[in-house]
């Protein structure tokens, strides 16, 4: 009655306004409709994890254990068929129970836009899936007529496009459920610590109620709230028949708090792991962006069962050592010989900064350059077995020797002249005496190119001068670890990698790790001669290295290094089926940053003593279960140098005239001096010469030789190797 007592012109106005808007409304639904298009779901970009993988811990497996996940953005697209069906349906429960047999547009939805329209009132969220999932992946959250529109349209033609199933797969790949998870896939880790595709009803229940409102009714947070939603839900899934009635009586699962999820990024070994992952990512051309947000399967070398091991081996030998010396700094790198694959990796004790204040990002395998000392002396060795020179060589290893522009000296405990030693027993002891005049004498060129075909890179400068045997560049340790590593697989090298393969989230491979090139760079010979010199260092009594020795009796071979004034310390060996090196400074490495005070090697730490107690740590372990194996015999290659004076022979002859001069064995040019024999007395510049003989017959020389004065370096002694 109230609308008939209106004038007739203003019924006529106000129905012409009313058809009029609907015709304005359908109008600008079909403008709208012709306008747009439907991007593909490839075209939509949506930010995925990516996920570091250990390396498959059977052949039966293609990766491990996950690692780490890095990325902008937490998400881990999956197919439907990776997602239960209690899920599936407490999403439908929770959001459209009449997905599949209604349209992707609800008329009730678009009668309410239309009205809040002409209101002027605040538009709402769409409420069908498909509508939610076309604002959700292809528009702005901005609450206007014209986004609600196209919201509309793009469901349309959405529904028209794509099979149910698929939709409901773009929708729960999309969503976002709270704790930074992006997709099912991610709120099912963030909120259960498990897949899409093992969660429960009841689980399922909780995941569907987070949609409305994901912050606020995190159970966590909200208990109360949550508990109410998850009652609707599992009641609208029982009605459905999705789930048995008794579900609606049971409480929730409880979800693990938000504060352990990620543990595993807190751990500063995993932290430089990831980083030397996205390192090697990089330099074979993957991006950032495709790193961070096209949700790669990054599967690594990592053994994990061996990466386990080199935490606890360095922990059980040097934890009092840590709370004693904050900046004291460790690394240790393992590799399998012959095929480059990195089976552990531990860059630090810290990543990023303690309670203490302390901080470190520096990774000490591949970031840190640390002087290598002694462990160099391996280098040299290989050098002159490839110049000819038999492992049976003798030379003078006095106390000290004079160079040009410097004096060298062996350790003092070492008591003085050693006599004449073989290559197998300078290298047991570390003789610098024996080292340094053999590097001068083969050149020093011929040392950095061995150290390069052995792999150390070009980033790590390497000065032409004799000092280089005694270790005093800085090279990268995982560099180091290459160079044993040769050594073990008979002289053959593969680059050390971490990553084995890369999938991106289509499933193509883009990266495979394992192809590598292993190239032969060294004879297997002289790789099996310098093994068996090494092995000394460990089984000799006398050896530098032999707290390394391994448990029950297992061959090995290594080096230990410690640098002037213990600015580093080291120990590099291997068996046959791993190489590894463990490092040692403090601070940055510095001269006043030297490895004194430390707990269980208060005077100093050796390469002998830490850093081997930590390798022979690490190899036990890393080795348990592995069958023992042998190394290859020597060869002997090379001609034997015998430098040592012969045995003066006794004789009856008269005494010399001493108008007579002798030539005497010129053992001083070994350290660049000269020995001459006068009146059957050598006084030899450099070093002790041999003896002058007289009347044709050989004389003992006196040994005791003139030195000259010596301007220069001068290189300290380098103390237990």
């Amino acid at each position: 009655m109230w609308w008939r007592r209106r004038p007739r012109w203003l019924r006529r106005l106000v129905l012409a306004g009313v058809f009029s808007s609907i015709l304005l409304f359908v109008a600008g639904i079909a403008v709208i409709y012709a306008a747009t298009r439907v991007p593909l779901p490839d075209e939509v970009k949506t930010a995925q994890t990516s996920i570091i993988y250990y390396g498959p811990p059977s052949a039966q497996q293609s990766t491990g254990a996950e690692m780490v996940r890095i990325g902008t953005v937490n998400r881990t697209d999956v197919p439907l068929a990776q997602v239960s069906k209690a899920m599936q349906h407490a999403a439908l429960a929770a959001e459209d129970k009449r997905f599949y047999s209604e349209p992707g547009i609800s008329p009730k939805g678009i009668a309410r836009a239309l009205y809040i329209n002409l209101t002027g009132g605040d538009l709402q969220g769409g409420s069908t899936i498909t509508q939610q999932y076309a604002k959700n992946a292809y528009l702005s959250q901005e609450r206007t007529f014209t986004r609600k529109m196209r919201e509309i349209v793009l469901a349309v033609k959405l529904d028209r496009k794509y099979s149910k199933d698929k939709i409901l797969e773009f929708y729960l790949n999309t969503i976002y459920f709270g704790r930074n998870s992006y997709g099912i896939e991610a709120a099912a880790k963030a909120y259960f610590n498990t897949t899409a595709a093992q969660l429960t009803a009841e689980q399922g229940a909780v995941l569907a109620g987070l949609i409305r409102s994901p912050n606020y009714l995190d159970p966590a947070k909200n208990p109360g709230p949550a508990a109410t939603r998850w009652h609707e839900v599992v009641a609208t899934m029982a009605e459905q028949g999705w789930a048995p009635a008794s579900i609606t009586s049971t409480q929730p699962p409880p979800v693990i708090p938000k504060a352990e999820q990620n543990t595993a990024a807190t751990s500063a070994q995993v932290a430089y792991i990831r980083d030397e992952v996205i390192r090697e990512l990089k330099d074979a051309g993957i991006t950032e962006d495709q790193i961070n947000q096209d949700g790669l399967r990054i599967t690594t070398t990592i053994d994990q069962s061996r990466q386990i091991a080199s935490f606890q081996a360095v922990n059980q030998v040097l934890s009092r050592a840590y709370s004693a010396v904050p900046d004291l700094r460790t690394g240790l790198s393992a590799v399998e010989p012959g095929t480059g694959r990195i089976l552990a990796w531990y860059g630090g004790s810290l990543y990023g900064k303690d309670a203490q204040g302390h901080e470190a990002y520096e990774d000490n395998v591949s970031g840190a350059q640390v002087q290598s000392a002694s462990t160099f002396k391996t280098i040299t060795l290989v050098a002159a077995l490839q110049k000819n020179i038999n492992l049976k060589s003798t030379f003078a290893a006095p106390a000290k020797a004079y160079l040009p522009g410097y004096v060298v000296e062996n350790d003092e405990s070492e008591g003085g002249d050693l006599g004449y030693k073989d290559l197998i027993q300078a290298t047991a002891a570390s003789i610098n005496t024996v080292y340094v005049p053999l590097g001068q004498s083969i050149g020093v060129n011929n040392i950095i190119s061995t150290a390069r075909a052995l792999g150390i890179r070009n980033k790590s400068d390497l000065k032409s001068e004799a000092g280089i045997t005694l270790g005093k560049d800085t090279v990268f340790p995982i560099d180091m670890t290459s160079v044993y590593s040769v050594l073990a697989s008979n002289g053959v090298r593969a680059t050390p990698h971490i990553v084995d393969k890369v999938v991106d989230g289509s499933g193509q491979v883009i990266y495979n790790g394992a192809v590598q090139n292993p190239k032969q760079v060294i004879p297997a010979a002289v790789a099996r001669d310098a093994t068996y010199a090494l092995q000394s260092v460990i089984t000799d009594p006398s050896g530098t290295g032999h707290r390394a020795a391994l448990a029950g009796g297992r061959e090995a071979a290594g080096k230990t290094g410690t640098s002037t004034d213990f600015r580093s310390a080291w120990f590099c060996g291997y068996t046959k089926e791993i190489a590894s090196c463990v490092d040692m400074f403090r601070g940055k490495g510095l001269v006043t940053d030297q490895l004194r005070g430390i707990p269980g090697a208060p005077d100093g730490v050796y390469g002998g003593t830490l850093p081997a107690q930590v390798w022979k740590a690490f190899m036990d372990a890393a080795l348990q279960g592995v069958p023992k194996s042998t190394f290859d015999p020597p060869a002997f290659g090379g001609m034997v140098q015998d430098n040592a004076p012969p045995e003066p022979t006794p004789t009856m002859t008269a005494a010399p005239d001493s108008s007579q001069t002798g030539t005497g064995i010129n053992l001083g040019d070994l350290f660049g001096g000269n020995g001459n024999g006068n009146g059957g007395v050598n006084n030899g510049a450099g070093g002790g010469g041999g003896g002058g003989t007289t009347g044709g017959q050989q004389q003992p020389g006196d040994n005791r030789g003139t030195r000259p004065r010596q301007t220069g370096i001068f290189v300290d002694p380098l103390p237990g190797g």
